[in-house]
């Protein structure tokens, strides 16, 4: 039987005209290395009814193209992409390729409650212990904020950056967190609120710094 909609896992070049039904769990914008004032590209994470997930890229060219039309959270029929090998030292997903918009890219506002709002995909700590300091994909974890070290600075880019560790515990293991930027103020509003109860956290995309830790 005929699908209306490609399903993420079936995708790959060098076909162009599909057609999916997606969720888009995550959207940025990518900063120009000379100008962060200006974007490179737009980035985003797809996920389908079945919770496969993708990841996509809208270049320069065609920022001011689809800027207005695509928002975090929202369902969306898109068609005809350009397929590429999902590669670089940090890839979102473990699909084997990634989309790219086209000028002939069209985007249709859909509906659909059997996509998750979030996509989370947890990593038991364990697994996450046992990767390379090189693994190539970010995780989700989460688990009960234990700790927090003091707020410090370091310098990117010529710019003073706070950074922050956290201590978060599951299942008897413990793996410290680097925030950055303006989580590190998030942080520091909580703490702030007295509240006393221990925070159970999730972090979404978190890259692996090392063996033992993100």
């Amino acid at each position: 039987m005929d699908r209306q909609y490609d399903l993420l896992e079936m995708i790959a070049p060098p076909k162009e005209s599909w057609k999916i039904h997606v969720r888009v769990i995550r959207l940025w914008s990518l900063p120009k290395f000379k100008d962060p004032k200006s974007s490179s590209s737009i980035e985003m994470v797809l996920m389908d009814e079945q919770g496969k997930t993708m990841h996509d890229s809208v270049g320069e060219d065609l920022i001011s193209v689809f800027e207005s039309l695509i928002s975090e959270g929202t369902v969306y029929v898109f068609t005809y992409f350009g397929v590429n090998n999902n590669c670089g030292l940090y890839r979102t997903t473990s699909h084997q390729f990634r989309l790219f918009f086209q000028d002939r890219t069209t985007v249709l506002p859909s509906f659909c409650d059997a996509i998750p709002l979030y996509g989370i995909k947890l990593v038991p700590f364990r697994e996450i212990m046992g990767y390379s300091p090189h693994h190539s994909f970010l995780v989700d974890v989460t688990g009960v904020m234990a700790g927090v070290e003091g707020e410090r600075k370091y310098m990117n880019d010529g710019k003073l950056i706070n950074m922050m560790v956290i201590h978060i515990a599951n299942d008897g293991l413990q793996l410290n967190i680097v925030v950055l930027g303006e989580m590190v103020d998030r942080i520091k509003d909580f703490l702030a609120s007295g509240d006393q109860q221990l925070p159970i956290v999730i972090f979404q995309f978190a890259r692996v710094k090392n063996t033992g830790g993100t």
